[in-house]
């Protein structure tokens, strides 16, 4: 009995110990699938965030590792050989230096003993004009040279005189020539040139003049700023005067008498300065004008029974213009002399063609009929004067 409940217990023993055997591996099977399951989101989230050109680029990525028969690649480097600096005018080689400063130098004493010839007032800028280039670089021996061999090569001998041409370290003539441009200011006593003022006569014939007073030169102390190129002045600028003495005008007799210009002392010699407007509406003497007592110190006439507004005015004879314009109540003007001591004067004019200073002939237009200044209507008011004074124009003309 006791054998058969020790075969029972070890029976039971052994069942269990395999049920833990069983448990324990069916746990750990269970845990491993768990593990990879989780694994398997994680990278497949990973995979679903990463952008579509990087997931791209790491599948088709391949490392370029070059092989022997590659070519190498080049690579740039400064100059560490270089030993000397060379000059060139106007792209022009000359030599080279082992200093930068030698060539600074020799440009230098170039540019003083140029400038020094040159009488252009007290120089504020100077500078050579050519392109001037300095280049560092590796260059021969028989190439390079000292500061006294540079001056002679840019034209300055030993002694700072100016010696000749350019030429290059190997005796060869250059092409370019050097140019200094220079800003300079001077004070200078200059001379203010007259006008002249002409006075019309008819003591003489048109075309002949005289002298009346002579004119007299002033003076005036100036200040300038001149730009030049080697000496020569290409632009000035004045920046300020001062006058000594003002110029005094010369004045000038100036002849205006025609061969038909005899004298104007009797009826006929002036022509009709209009060739429509021949009515007169208004006679020379007393006349009510506006209710009141006034003196017509000429004539007014227009067109019978039309407008004569815009017709042409012409001079009655020959002379020459010293008023063309407006004034007060005879609105536009034109005043013609004729001798020293005759005068026509022309009013109301609408338009005017002449300038002061014209010489006119005998009925040469000089205007348009208007109605400018004081005036009641289109028509030509006209006056002859002999010494400033009005006189009966009639007495003039052949009416």
């Amino acid at each position: 009995m006791q054998n058969r409940r020790l075969r029972l217990n070890t029976v039971i023993w052994i069942a269990l110990i395999c049920a833990t055997i069983i448990i324990f591996i069916l746990s750990t099977s269970f845990k491993q699938s768990l593990s990879d399951d989780t694994v398997s989101d994680v990278s497949t989230a990973q995979e679903l965030s990463l952008p579509e050109e990087i997931s791209t680029a790491s599948e088709s990525y391949e490392p370029d590792i070059p092989d022997e028969s590659d070519e190498p690649i080049e690579i740039s480097y400064i100059d560490t050989e270089a030993n000397g600096f060379a000059l060139y005018i106007n792209g022009e080689f000359v030599a080279a230096c082992r200093a930068h400063e030698t060539i600074d130098d020799a440009l230098a004493t170039l540019l003083a003993n140029r400038t020094a010839l040159y009488d252009v007032g007290i120089i504020e800028d100077a500078h050579i004009a050519n392109d001037v280039e300095i280049k560092a670089g590796h260059y021969p021996d028989d190439c390079i040279a000292d500061y006294d061999t540079l001056l002679g090569l840019l034209g300055v001998s030993h002694s700072g005189v100016l010696a000749g041409d350019l030429t290059d370290v190997y005796g060869c003539a250059l092409d370019s020539e050097i140019k200094i441009a220079t800003v300079s200011t001077a004070s200078v006593t200059e001379t203010i040139a007259y006008g002249t003022q002409r006075v019309f006569t008819d003591a003489m014939i048109d075309g002949e003049t005289s002298v009346i007073s002579a004119g007299v030169s002033g003076v005036q102390d100036a200040t300038y700023r001149y730009t030049a190129i080697d000496g020569e002045v290409v632009q000035s600028d004045l920046l300020s005067a001062t006058v000594v003495s003002p110029a005094v005008d010369q004045v000038l007799s100036v002849g205006v008498r025609s061969t038909a210009m005899a004298t104007a002392s009797y009826n006929g010699f002036f022509d009709y300065p209009t060739k429509y407007a021949t009515y007169i509406t208004s006679s020379y003497g007393m006349r009510e004008l506006m209710g009141s007592q006034d003196v017509h110190r000429g004539i007014d006439l227009a067109r019978y029974g039309a407008s004569c507004y815009g017709e042409d005015v012409y001079s009655c004879a020959d002379g020459v213009v010293i008023f063309a314009g407006t004034k007060g109540d005879y609105g536009r003007l034109v005043i013609v002399r004729h001798t020293d001591s005759i005068t026509t004067y022309y009013a109301h004019l609408s338009a005017i063609s002449v300038e002061v200073g014209d010489v006119v002939s005998q009925g040469q237009k000089i205007g348009e009929i208007g109605s400018t200044g004081l005036s009641t209507g289109p028509h030509l008011h006209l006056e002859i004067r002999i010494d400033d004074t009005p006189v009966n124009p009639l007495k003039f003309l052949d009416y």
